[in-house]
């Protein structure tokens, strides 16, 4: 397992790196890095330029002499130490591998272990994985919450006594929050299932 996960990550390093040069490509890559700068400065808006006409950014807005970007500040967040030390495409790739790895546990208690890297092969070599595991994007980081989740609460179901990952489902759902709401709503709702179905055991015993 751990020969396979470093040759995905060796393989999305070298295709960030000779396909998309490691540079952002579109709007939404641009911006959040940008929105991992201002906050390596301490801040979360930017001084409008004295010529804003010059660098239009969509899915920004200006307010008051200050602008700043439309997205949740949990990808930034998360972005802004790998932009500190110069290589923010490596996030990505590895919430990508963690994420496969996740995937594998997640799978392997559930239906054993050929299945689980039938499913762990096939999420690799998937073009949507392959091309979000490499961009600055903030599916990756979604992916691994929701992964994240799914793991905690299978944990929790077998160590129902465990306070530690009832904790982790939720701090994995909150932080999802900041990343795409349209991600942690349904993470909080299978949360909160599970937890009520841990309650329920828990009253019947």
């Amino acid at each position: 397992l751990p020969v396979f996960l470093v040759l995905v990550a060796s393989g999305l390093g070298i295709w960030a790196h000779s396909v998309n040069a490691v540079m952002p490509g579109i709007i939404d890559e641009a911006l959040y890095i940008w929105q991992a700068e201002r906050l390596l400065d301490g801040h979360v808006t930017d001084s409008v330029p004295e010529h804003r006409e010059s660098v239009g950014m969509p899915f920004s807005s200006s307010r008051n002499g200050r602008r700043f970007a439309h997205y949740p500040l949990g990808f930034p967040l998360a972005l802004a130490p790998w932009v500190l030390a110069g290589y923010p495409w490596a996030l990505n790739i590895v919430l990508g591998v963690g994420s496969l790895l996740l995937l594998f546990r997640f799978v392997r208690r559930i239906d054993g272990a050929p299945v689980a890297w039938i499913a762990m092969f096939l999420a690799a070599l998937s073009p949507f994985f392959i091309a979000q595991s490499t961009i600055f994007l903030s599916h990756p980081l979604a992916l691994f919450l929701t992964l994240v989740l799914l793991e905690a609460l299978a944990r929790w179901r077998d160590e129902p006594s465990r306070a530690l990952w009832p904790l982790v489902a939720g701090l994995a759902t909150g932080y999802a929050f900041n990343v795409s709401p349209f991600v942690a709503a349904p993470m909080a709702a299978v949360a909160a299932e599970r937890w009520l179905t841990n309650r329920e055991r828990s009253v019947q015993r």
